[in-house]
């Protein structure tokens, strides 16, 4: 196994912080409304084309929030799932109170 290098380590300590950063984020009610609502804004489950150079930016705006859910991946491979039944718990709880 090859020794890590400064810059290696400096890298993986910058991205487990980043994680754990994500971690807290996510654990708290606002944080999961940004999330969500960031993700909202990216697309990444709505179609980019759009047969003009629109689909572009919008391929741009989805790789963003693609990145952000491999974040969540990272972190916590149930990160995502968990926000998804978070959202929907609390949509479902304004709508039947």
């Amino acid at each position: 196994m090859e020794k890590e290098t400064k810059e290696e380590r400096e890298d993986r300590i910058e991205q487990e912080l980043l994680l754990a950063n994500l971690t807290t984020v996510i654990n708290t009610k606002p944080g999961r409304k940004i999330i969500w609502h960031i993700l909202g804004l990216c697309g990444i489950y709505d179609s980019s084309f759009t047969g003009n150079s629109s689909t572009f930016y919008n391929e741009g705006k989805r790789d963003v929030g693609l990145d952000i859910h491999q974040l969540m991946e990272d972190a916590d491979p149930l990160m995502y799932a968990k926000l998804l039944l978070a959202e929907n718990t609390e949509r479902l709880g304004e709508n039947n109170g």
